[in-house]
Order: structure tokens, then C-alpha cells, then sequence
């Protein structure tokens, strides 16, 4: 090759099959004389060093087409090594003839005169994908070395292929991922079962996971010395078919402690909404914070409304031992008052940085401070400054909502216990009173009528007529006040009660010698029946009475069909006097006791119904009633 070209045309030697073959070659092909120059070159080698046609390089150097330091590989290894061998292929770099440079497969072989057949394939694309492949593998492994996960693969014959650091130091393995490499894994999981809590259940999932060739999702195991690992598994293929397992361990025993904790405080907040006494509240929550928050030093304060301050209540040994008996704050001082007073939680990292604190001289450096409502405050301390992480804040804070809502839940049912005894004394009084008209009232009255009847019954005195009709209108008085203080309770169990039907029943026990009922309706009302006949009795009453002789009484549906109506065709009600008609002792006339509307709304509010007063279309009044009661409607066709 290092011959100079003497213009000898050596190509023409060669047969017409090999200029055949050369020029129908998908590589790039060229035949190089022993003076090193092209002697025949096809389309395809042309084209891959930038020449449009071949004839352009016939004559030329085959040096013209590479750069130093690719030369200086050719003399010194690869053209030494041709001749020796007969034959050399490697890679190698081109360049083109616009000055780029391409990656090349290059297959050289000699000729018996030293000549070389040229074989060059562009394998540009395959060293960049080369590249790419390397880089990517590069930062796989990277990333498999830094992952904050225990990684593991085996073969189906459970060898050991990869460990990276991660899965040593979670399992204690004091080994290089690398001397792992090629061991057995079941034998590997037999020998580290001793830092399982449960060895056997771990070899048992192991031998599992690997017989059934299934993924397996966060398995979770507790180790002696306090940790959780949570493990997954997921089948692979590896070359060919070939099935393998990929372990993934990662260290929860954060997240588990937490989870723990928090389902602790669930079951204790259970406890604290059974009790309803503040200072037992207090006491368990103390408790609590203790033992299953990990913060020794804590303590309670409630607010005493008759004095205006915050008294502690419940705290720790720790506490106790640390300041002793907690103090009272009152208004405006320290910390803990402006804190209450605010009502949102704050966090001191360090108390020695803060203004305002009531105990300069304290050991306490580090404070949580929680406000539980209207109710006091709940403070968490520790000595050291910087003490408390997010998660014992966030679950100092989780907890202290719980217990600010079982102090409600206390207080309501103390209002509650007051509110029932407040209604039972009214019951007796009412029940005394009752006793005092049934009895002391009605038994004078009683002589009083007897005596009336024992003068002379035809006499046409004008003053035992006065007393009689005194004596009438005292015993409706009576009998309409004992209604009232009997009958002010609560219904009592409902069923469905035919409304058309009640309303005649209510009818035949009023005295009404000139009036006349209508019923057009047809439906059944979820009602107390004896309540609701009371209720027409009333309002039948009050028509008869008021509405004038020979008045018309119309029961009916409301057109919306959420109720019914009462109303008579009589002399009605004043408008200036419909919002006074339901008042105790009202009455537009002067023989009414003025009991029996407000005997009829006492009816309808214990039904948790409605009414409203009207006029009907021929000017008398109308009553309506509608609405429905706390299980439902009460309508039905």
C-alpha cells in the first residue's frame, strides 16, 4: 500500500463476475491496488465517504479517507495485523468528504499482490443506540445504587443477580452487593430469618411469592430491633423466557409507628366520648399523650367561668416533676393565656427565644400549645430545644381536636341533664297544679253548685240564673285549664288514623244543636288518634260557639295536598285578631275561656306540624294544617 499509483489499470484483471458482485453489493465495497490507491469502487462505498460517483475515487488514497489518529492505528496495528492474518475486521471512523465523520464496520482482506478487498458498512445509528444504551445503563445503575429501596433480583434457579447497597443495610448483611451476587437466596433467606419477629412466616412468604410466580404487593414484616420493612415482589422474564423475581424492601417504620399511634388515639377518643366529666377527659387524654404520643411532659388547663381563669386540671408525672403543680393563668398571663385567647395552636422551638413567657427561669424549652375551644388548653413541653418533629405536632394536634370535641359532647349532655330536669320540675309543677284545680278548686265549686241546686230550682230569680252561669263558665275554665297542663307532653305513639273518620267522631261529642258538618276528604294521617280528635273537638267547638247560628262546618285536603283544613261559613275572625287567636285566655267573646285554640296549636306543635289561620271564601274562618313530623311525611292517599 505504500507503492505509488503508476497509472497500471489492475481492475482489468479482475473477472466480469467479481465487477458484478462488487457493484450489487449492499455495503459499501472497494478494491485497493498494492500502491494503496481505489482500483474499483462501487456506488455504495462511494456514497458512504461523500462521493456521488464512484469514478471520483478510483486513483485515490485510501488515507485521503480517515483523520489522525485513525492513520496511526492503520500502519501501526491494523494494516501489519491484514497481512499477517489475511484478513482484519474491527471498527473504525471515516470521514466524508465534507470533513464528518461516521462509525464504520470495516472488513479488510489481502490479495495474493498485496492488494486489499475494502468492505465498509455505516454503523452510525447502532453506536449511537450503543451510546444511548450505555448512558442509560450508566444511570440505571446509578439510580438502582441511590434508591432509597432494598433491591434484589434472582434467576428461576434462585441465584443472587443484583443487590444494591440499599438491600444490605436494611437486612444488616455485612457484605459488598457484589459477594451476593451468584449466592442462593433461599439459603440466604433462611440465614437472615433471625431479624424477623415472625422468621418462619417470612421464609414461608418467601418459598410462596417465588412457588407461584405472582406479584405480591406490600408485605409487611417487624424486625427484633423495632423496624417494619414492607416488601413486594414482582415476577420478571429475563433472557429469553427464562422467569426471575425482583424484590423491592423499603423501611416504614415511620409510616407505621405513625399509623399505630393514630389508630391508638382512635380508640382512646372512643374512651373520652364515653365519659362526661372535663377533668376525666383531662385525665385520660394525659395519660394518653404519655404513653402513646411519646411526650411525657404535658398538661391540661381548663377555663373556670366564675373566676375567668385557666386551672390545670390533669398533668404528668414528668410534668410534675419538672414545675412542679402547674399554674392558674389568668387574663393576659404568658404564653398560654394569649394562646387560648387566640384560639390556634402554636409551636415554640425554644422559649429562651420567646417574649412573654409567665416562667423565665422554666427548664422547659421546647412547647406545643393547643387550644380546646371555649373549653381550655392543652400543652405538650419538652427540656431540650427543637424537641418536636412534624409528625408529634401533627398528632398532638389531631388529638387535641378530638378532645376538644369530647368536652363538647360532655357539655352537651350536661345541658342536656339540665334541660331534663328543668322539664321534669315544670311537669310536677304542672302536675301540682293540675292536682290544685282537679281537687282545692272543683270540690268548692261542686258545694257551691249543690247549694245553688237545693234553693228553689223554679224559681225565676234573675241571681241564681248569674250564679249558674257562673258556676258553667268556672267548670269550662277548669276543664279547659286542666287540658292544657295534662296534655302539653310530647305525642305518644302514632299510626295511621282515617282523618274523615276522627273528625265525625269529634263531632258527636260537641254540642252543637245548630250546626252541620261536612267531611270531603279521604285520607289517613300518621297521628296520635286521641290528639287529633281533641284537635277537631276544639275546633269544632270554637266554630259553634263563634261562628253563629246555624254555621257550617267544612273539613277538606289542602289543595297542595300537604294538609288539611277546618273551616265554617260563620261571622270569622277580625284580621287584627288572627295573630292572637292561639294566645292563652284570647277569646272574642266574653262567655270564651280562650283555652281551646290554644289547646289546638299545643296539638299541632306536638305533631311537629303547622297552622294558620284564614279566612274562607264565604268569610268565615279556616284553619289550616300542614307539615310533617321528625320520621317522615305524614300524608298518604
Amino acid at each position: 500500500m505504500v507503492q505509488e499509483w503508476d497509472g497500471a489499470d489492475w481492475g482489468q484483471s479482475e473477472s466480469n463476475v467479481l465487477e458484478r458482485a462488487i457493484e450489487g453489493a449492499m455495503d459499501g465495497v472497494a478494491i485497493l491496488g498494492p500502491d494503496g490507491r481505489y482500483a474499483t469502487v462501487n456506488q455504495t462505498h462511494a456514497e458512504l465517504y461523500g462521493y456521488e460517483d464512484p469514478e471520483a475515487m478510483v486513483g485515490e488514497s485510501w488515507q485521503t479517507c480517515y483523520e489522525e489518529p485513525e492513520l496511526e492505528r492503520f500502519q501501526e496495528e491494523v494494516l501489519p495485523e491484514t497481512y499477517d492474518e489475511g484478513a482484519w475486521r474491527g471498527e473504525a471512523v471515516g470521514v466524508r468528504t465534507d470533513g464528518t465523520e461516521f462509525e464504520q464496520e470495516l472488513s479488510l482482506t489481502t490479495f495474493d499482490d498485496d492488494g486489499l478487498i475494502c468492505v465498509v458498512r455505516d454503523i452510525s445509528d447502532r453506536v449511537e443506540r450503543k451510546g444511548e444504551l450505555k448512558s442509560t445503563t450508566s444511570l440505571l445503575s446509578k439510580l438502582v445504587e441511590n434508591i432509597p429501596v432494598g433491591i434484589l433480583a434472582e434467576n428461576a434457579d434462585r441465584e443472587v443477580l443484583f443487590a444494591n447497597e440499599r438491600f444490605c443495610t436494611l437486612l444488616d448483611i455485612d457484605a459488598d452487593p457484589q459477594e451476593l451476587v451468584g449466592t442462593d437466596c433461599a439459603n440466604a433467606a433462611r440465614r437472615y430469618k433471625h431479624l424477623f419477629t415472625d422468621p418462619d412466616r417470612f421464609v414461608e412468604q418467601t418459598d410462596e411469592s417465588v412457588e407461584n410466580s405472582v406479584p405480591v404487593e406490600q408485605e409487611s414484616f417487624d424486625l427484633v430491633d423495632g423496624r417494619t420493612l414492607e416488601r413486594s415482589a414482582i415476577p420478571v422474564d429475563l433472557d429469553g423466557d427464562t422467569p426471575g423475581h425482583l424484590w423491592v424492601y423499603r423501611d416504614v417504620t415511620r409510616r407505621t409507628r405513625y399509623e399505630r399511634r393514630l389508630n391508638d388515639l382512635h380508640e382512646t377518643t372512643r374512651e373520652l366520648m364515653m365519659l362526661s366529666s372535663p377533668p376525666e377527659i383531662a385525665s385520660l387524654a394525659s395519660e394518653a399523650v404519655t404513653d402513646l404520643l411519646d411526650l411525657p411532659l404535658n398538661g391540661f388547663h381548663l377555663y373556670d367561668e366564675r373566676t375567668g381563669e385557666l386551672v390545670p386540671v390533669a398533668w404528668s408525672e414528668t410534668a410534675e416533676a419538672v414545675v412542679g403543680v402547674p399554674p392558674t393563668f389568668s387574663k393576659g398571663e404568658g404564653l398560654v393565656w394569649e394562646t387560648f385567647e387566640a384560639g390556634e395552636p402554636r409551636v415554640f422551638d425554644d422559649l429562651q427565644a420567646v417574649d412573654g413567657v409567665y416562667n423565665p427561669e422554666t427548664e422547659i424549652r421546647s412547647e406545643i400549645q393547643l387550644p380546646l375551644g371555649s373549653h381550655g388548653i392543652f400543652v405538650v413541653g419538652a427540656r431540650e430545644p427543637g424537641a418536636f418533629d412534624e409528625t408529634d405536632v401533627s398528632l398532638a394536634k389531631l388529638f387535641a381536636t378530638n378532645i376538644e370535641t369530647a368536652l363538647d359532647r360532655a357539655a352537651d349532655e350536661r345541658a342536656l341533664k339540665q334541660r331534663e330536669r328543668e322539664l321534669q320540675q315544670r311537669n310536677d309543677q304542672l302536675n301540682q297544679f293540675a292536682n290544685v284545680l282537679s281537687h282545692d278548686l272543683r270540690n268548692p265549686l261542686n258545694v257551691a253548685s249543690g247549694r245553688v241546686e237545693l234553693l228553689d230550682v223554679d224559681s225565676d230569680d234573675d241571681n241564681l240564673e248569674a250564679i249558674r252561669r257562673a258556676h258553667s263558665r268556672m267548670e269550662a275554665l277548669i276543664d279547659d285549664t286542666l287540658t292544657l297542663a295534662r296534655h302539653g307532653d310530647p305525642i305518644g305513639k302514632t299510626t295511621a288514623v282515617p282523618v274523615a273518620d276522627t273528625a265525625r267522631a269529634a263531632w258527636s261529642q260537641v254540642e252543637t244543636p245548630d250546626a252541620r258538618l261536612e267531611v270531603d276528604l279521604d285520607i289517613e294521617l300518621d297521628a296520635d288518634q286521641s290528639r287529633l280528635q281533641q284537635l277537631f273537638e276544639n275546633l269544632f267547638r270554637n266554630a259553634a260557639e263563634h261562628g253563629g247560628a246555624g254555621v257550617t262546618v267544612r273539613v277538606g285536603e289542602l289543595d297542595d295536598g300537604a294538609g288539611f283544613y277546618v273551616e265554617d261559613d260563620g261571622v270569622g275572625i277580625p284580621p287584627d285578631d288572627r295573630a292572637s287567636v292561639f294566645d292563652h285566655g284570647f277569646s272574642t267573646t266574653a262567655d270564651g275561656t280562650g283555652f281551646g285554640l290554644a289547646i289546638v296549636q299545643q296539638i299541632v306543635h306536638a305533631h311537629d306540624w303547622e297552622i294558620a289561620v284564614a279566612a274562607s271564601e264565604s268569610g268565615g274562618a279556616r284553619f289550616e294544617i300542614r307539615g310533617g313530623d321528625r320520621r317522615g311525611e305524614h300524608w298518604t292517599d
